[in-house]
């Protein structure tokens, strides 16, 4: 189901991509009033502020109404984003005076004012909304209450904001790994994986169907197949990978600038492109789309994106600004304000429950976004944000029956009846198994990984994977429950020596998809494992390092591929300066490494001649 922000863009596709960007600037043209705003705390002044609606003008005494959307709970410290809205319910338009009356120790902004008109696509009639952001870093924990007052006319109209602080979240101790057996549905999910990639990897096929939903590219078709191509060590699997790229990207991406509705930004398979192959074409739709999108862009409505009925599109939108940033942009100035918006949407749903339409699909995708911000980040919040989604979701949307979590909490449109469903959808499975992986990697509780286990064997059993969008929602991101499934610590390790071998060499192409140096900035990931000699369950591999031409000076990190880039250098090097350096480097997914060369300039070719591994 679509929600009521999402389904309005989606009218629109036909025609030009509808761009909050657009109606931010047709709001300051309606306005006609200043919006004063006074109060003892840190507010400060927004966009003019007027109130309209229809069929209300002239008729009775003036009157208003005053409405919040959005969390209501935080860690004490993180900044909460709430939506407020004023609308007309008699008489003719006036300016409103807003003022906040908060609790000590917290600080409020008003931020945003933003009309949406009559005949606006989303047809909710002429309201106003603005983002109201309430900081807690001195506020006492515990349960509060904040008031927004609005004046016109002689009117005053207030609304009480309930809010939550609790406590900061600590980072948990490191974990103890029990003994796994092997994981259900294993060679099932493998040969599945085989049969139906192959099916639906028909060039054709996917350029005739050019941008319909239910095809390949959508849920990320590229990212899916490169996927494929690493775990299956087959590299012709690339070539599917790129009939997507040359519908997503080149015939759609490209030519709108990445100015896409929210709900179809994939970004994930162009910046792996790039890393595999220096494309740069790959680089700048993926750049462009963190930077152009609905929602994603630098200055769309906040508004739009507190209520977690927005939570796919403010998702997606966190991945793509990740992504631009692997690709070498600077930090999005929405990336801080989204990830806290998403915890909100958790919130929403899970623990103040200001929302109870639930999908369990779109909080894999939020989990899914909040996990990459915890791997680039750390963020202590994002692991009791999501034990608590998981347990939710195990307890009142879990399908025993059906081995599959239900599709929504109720029909879109209605209401909750009290009771949840009884019907599981399969389909939807692995979206969500790899919460549950992560959450076992990050505890080692096996109660996690039993549950994740069943959620993977019921979606490998129940999913149908006849259609291109099913098979590509379902080997998305379920290669990543294999990872966190098997990412137990072990202790010592042995090494053992192979007869040197070159194993990447960027001049040529060796260990790539595509010949070319690194450019300064952007991470490019190359495969160790399956080469020359070395294992699939490599931990670490013994090389010489050597850098080649490089046009100016700085120097690059070669560190597993997945976590952050480290601040330590592998090899330092002159401008015009060909130098060796002998290194034991760790591998990340799937045998996987990375590499980076610093200062955003230049280019420079990067050789690994492998002389050893630890296992």
């Amino acid at each position: 189901m679509r929600s009521p922000f999402g389904a309005e863009w989606k009218e629109r596709r036909g025609a030009t991509v509808f761009s909050p960007r657009h109606q931010h600037r047709a709001a300051r043209a309606l306005a006609v009033a200043a919006l004063v705003v006074a109060s003892a705390t840190a507010a400060r002044a927004s966009d003019p502020f007027t109130l309209s609606t229809p069929g209300a003008s002239g008729i009775g005494a003036f009157d208003f109404q005053l409405a919040t959307w959005g969390a209501r709970s935080a860690f004490r410290g993180s900044p909460l984003y709430v939506g407020l809205s004023s609308a007309l319910t008699a008489g003719t338009s006036q300016s409103i005076d807003l003022a906040v009356n908060a609790p000590a120790g917290f600080s409020v902004s008003l931020l945003e004012a933003f009309r949406r008109p009559n005949g606006d696509p989303f047809g909710y009639g002429s309201t106003w909304q603005m983002t109201v952001r309430i900081d807690s870093t001195a506020a006492a924990l515990g349960s509060h209450v904040i008031r927004v007052t609005g004046t016109a006319g002689g009117v005053s109209r207030s609304v009480d904001l309930p809010v939550t602080v609790r406590a900061p979240a600590a980072s948990p101790p490191a974990p103890l790994y029990p003994a796994l057996s092997a994981l259900p549905q294993l060679p099932a999910w493998e040969a599945n994986m085989r049969s139906y990639g192959g099916a639906h990897c028909d060039r054709a096929t996917i350029l005739a169907n050019s941008t319909w939903e239910g095809s390949v590219w959508y849920y990320d078709g590229e990212r899916v197949y490169y996927q494929i191509a690493d775990y299956t060590r087959d590299p012709s699997w690339a070539a599917c990978a790129r009939y997507v790229e040359e519908m997503y990207r080149d015939t759609y991406v490209l030519p709108n600038n990445g100015a896409l509705p929210g709900w179809r930004l994939f970004t994930r398979g162009m910046t792996l492109d790039y890393q595999k192959t220096g494309d740069e074409a790959s680089r700048t739709g993926a750049i462009a789309i963190s930077l152009n999108a609905a929602f994603a862009a630098p200055n769309s409505f906040l508004p739009y994106a507190i209520s977690a009925y927005s939570s796919r599109e403010i998702a997606y939108s966190i991945l793509s600004y990740l992504d631009a940033e692997e690709l070498g942009s600077d930090r999005h100035p929405r990336l801080d304000e989204y990830v806290e918006i998403a915890l909100g949407h958790l919130d929403q749903w899970f623990g103040s429950r200001t929302l109870d339409y639930v999908q369990p699909f779109m909080v894999g995708l939020t989990s899914e976004a909040l996990i990459r911000y915890f791997r680039a980040s750390g963020d202590p919040r994002v692991l009791p944000s999501l034990r608590m989604a998981a347990e939710w979701l195990w307890t009142h949307a879990w399908v025993s029956a059906d081995q599959a979590f239900w599709y929504e909490s109720y029909p879109y449109g209605g209401t909750f009846s009290g009771t949840y469903p009884t019907q599981g959808s399969p389909d939807l499975n692995l979206l969500i198994a790899p919460l549950y992986g992560w959450l076992y990697q990050q505890t080692g509780d096996p109660v996690w990984i039993a549950r994740g286990d069943q959620v993977f064997a019921g979606g490998v059993l129940g999913a149908w994977l006849g259609g291109g969008k099913q098979f590509s929602q379902n080997y998305r991101w379920s290669f990543d429950y294999l990872r966190y499934r098997g990412s137990q610590t072990r202790a010592g390790g042995s090494f053992y020596t192979v007869a040197p071998c070159r194993m990447i060499d960027t001049r040529d192409g060796t260990g790539m998809l595509g010949a070319g140096p690194i450019r300064g900035g952007p991470l490019r990931s190359f495969q160790t494992a399956g080469r020359c000699g070395i294992p699939p369950e490599v931990r670490a591999i013994a090389a010489n390092v050597t850098v080649v031409g490089p046009t100016a000076g700085g120097h690059a990190v070669v560190y597993p591929l997945g976590i952050p880039s480290p601040l330590a250098s592998t090899i330092n090097f002159r401008a015009r300066q060909t130098r060796a350096n002998s290194a034991v480097l760790a591998l990340g997914e799937d045998g996987a490494l990375a590499a980076r060369s610093l200062p955003p300039t230049g280019t420079v070719h990067l050789v690994i001649d492998v002389t050893g591994y630890f296992r």
